[in-house]
């Protein structure tokens, strides 16, 4: 029965003592861990047994355990640091004992930092040298992650959880592990045998050994590699919704001057992938169709892994402290950047630039194509009179009516009709109202054309009609869509004040920051060195400064350091 400070009880139920079972003693030396086996009180090892150890998987030594040789030492030399998984087997290969030990080896990587002063005033320069050094003490390269932040706003729990805890800890057990990084400071002299107990009370996490052991393995998830972004979906029947295979799709972001062209497989599904463009870029994809068919369309959903819950922990009075001596700092930046609670609203210069209404519209009615050879405005077609849209035509440079005056030609040939993106007939020419019409564009490079096939190898002849209202967003059809794709979002240069400005150094609003410094990617060269630079704030104490990452060959880095700010 266990009580806490409030009074409240748990009744935890025990394991009942057995006199058959086996239990894994362990010994750990600087050199070498010894383990031995224990039986019942006064009962000798009857049956053999088998002791398997391993770390993350990685099988590392085995061998057998049998009466008179129920001791075993194992060698820590080139032991990796992290959690090493002992387990006592017997003749069916089912686990009778287990035993958990955290080895701390020489795989470290470490760092050195010399800054050109001891104490820096406010808003001065400071400059440092990084030199870090992989376990053998060679330069090591790599990209690493720096935080310099003041200790009068930020409260830097050095007990809380780090990329050093969790790679080699948290990872490893189960269930809630608090300060884990007490384990790992160097003035905690009671660390090892802190961590033993947390051995012996916490379980192994990653997988299944037992079924591992008998040759059960678990079905490994299998996925596609990335090569970029991608953007899929499928193409079928309606209202069936069958998958339509060989069916030409074309995608087109006018933005980015980006367009491709596919064919579904076997099933109709299709595929865009290997392109990369920023957040919220808008895609017009269309399926090709024939005349009278209804297709459908179906774009597929990005899948995001689940949002999790985590219920607020109580607050500390030294949280609340810190806090609110936060958010007094916050006020206070603001009022004297900004002065009151009012929204200052940056200079804004209006430029007047000409409207490229062609181009307006054809992104407004998403047209496959970006420029064309010749474009017919509606004043152009008021202006040159006429009784049928071939009257118009064939006053553009190269297009001249057929033999039977019925249609025309583009260099001899008879092009493709295009009616609102809908595929047309030559008839149609005859039939359109002039006083309908908004544009019309005539397609002949290759480079114009590609998107339509063979279909348009002889030319295109793209008409948008008017529409109630002006251009109206375009409504689209079963077989196209507009989606917007979640890409990347370009990466911002943390800011820092520009103090080498004496104006700026001189300015009588106090620096409040509460982060002085942050690189997420400070990179060394080939001998481990890069070069630290930044401006100091106002308040007077100290910064603490954190260096964290990984190197290329798996060693953790992580090193703490304090600047003193007089």
């Amino acid at each position: 029965v266990c009580e806490n400070q409030a009074g409240k009880t748990l009744t935890i139920d025990l394991p009942q003592a057995t006199d058959s079972s086996y239990s894994l003693s362990i010994n750990q030396l600087p050199d070498r861990i010894h383990l031995s086996v224990l039986t019942p009180y006064g009962q000798a090892l009857e049956e053999e047994l088998s002791v398997l150890v391993h770390m993350r998987g990685m099988p590392l030594f085995k061998s057998k355990v049998s009466a008179g040789t129920n001791l075993l030492s194992l060698p820590k030399a080139g032991l990796a640091s992290g959690v090493l998984h002992i387990l006592l087997l017997n003749a069916s290969a089912e686990v009778v004992s287990e035993r958990l030990v955290f080895i701390r080896g020489n795989d470290r990587a470490q760092a050195e930092i010399t800054f050109d002063k001891s104490t820096y005033g406010p808003r001065e320069a400071a400059r440092a040298g990084l030199q870090v050094t992989n376990s053998m003490g060679q330069g090591l390269q790599g990209s690493f992650s720096l935080s310099i932040t003041d200790d009068n706003l930020i409260n830097n729990d050095s007990n809380a959880l780090s990329i050093e805890s969790y790679l080699l800890l948290c990872s490893e057990l189960k269930g809630y592990i608090e300060q884990p990084q007490a384990y790992f400071l160097p003035d905690n002299k009671a660390a090892d045998s802190q961590l033993d107990v947390l051995m012996m009370t916490q379980g192994w996490r990653r997988y299944n050994i037992p079924r591992l052991i008998k040759g059960e393995l678990d079905k490994a998830d299998r996925y596609e590699m990335e090569i970029g972004s991608t953007l899929c979906g499928k193409i079928q029947t309606y209202p069936f919704r069958r998958g339509l295979p060989n069916v030409n799709v074309y995608s087109l972001n006018s933005k980015h001057g980006y367009y491709n062209a596919t064919v579904t497989d076997i099933g109709g599904r299709f595929c865009f992938d290997g392109f990369e463009f920023p957040d919220s870029s808008v895609f017009f994809v269309q399926a090709e169709k024939k005349p009278g068919s209804v297709i459908e369309l179906v774009a597929e959903s990005e899948d995001y892994p689940p949002a999790n819950r985590y219920g607020l922990k109580p607050k500390t009075a030294l949280q609340d402290e810190t806090i609110e001596n936060f958010l007094s700092s916050s006020r206070d930046r603001y009022f004297y950047e900004n002065g009151p609670m009012v929204i200052n609203l940056e200079e804004v210069q209006v430029v007047g630039k000409k409207e490229d209404r062609a181009k307006n519209l054809r992104e407004e009615r998403g047209a496959m194509y970006f420029s064309s050879s010749y474009t017919i405005e509606a004043q152009d077609i008021e202006e040159m009179g006429g009784a049928t849209l071939l009257d118009i035509l064939i006053r553009a440079p190269g297009v001249t009516l057929n033999a039977d005056n019925t249609g025309v030609l583009i260099r001899n040939k008879a092009p493709m009709i295009q009616v609102d993106n809908f595929k047309g007939r030559m008839e149609d020419l005859t039939i359109i109202n002039l006083s309908e019409v908004e544009m019309i564009d005539i397609l002949k490079d290759p480079a114009e054309t590609a998107l339509y096939g063979n279909e348009g190898q002889n030319g295109v002849i793209c008409i948008y009609l008017k529409r109630g209202g002006g251009n109206a967003p375009r409504e689209l059809g079963s077989h196209q869509k507009l989606i917007t794709f979640l890409g990347y979002t370009p990466p911002v240069e943390f800011y820092q004040p520009k103090y080498f400005v004496s104006s700026i150094k001189e300015s009588t609003k106090p620096d409040l920051r509460s982060t002085i410094y942050w690189k997420p990617n400070l990179v060394t060269d080939e001998n481990g060195h890069a070069e630290i630079r930044f401006y100091t704030a106002d308040l007077a104490g100290t910064y603490t400064l954190i260096l964290e990452g990984i190197s290329p060959e798996g060693e953790i880095l992580r090193h703490v350091q304090k600047i003193e700010r007089r």
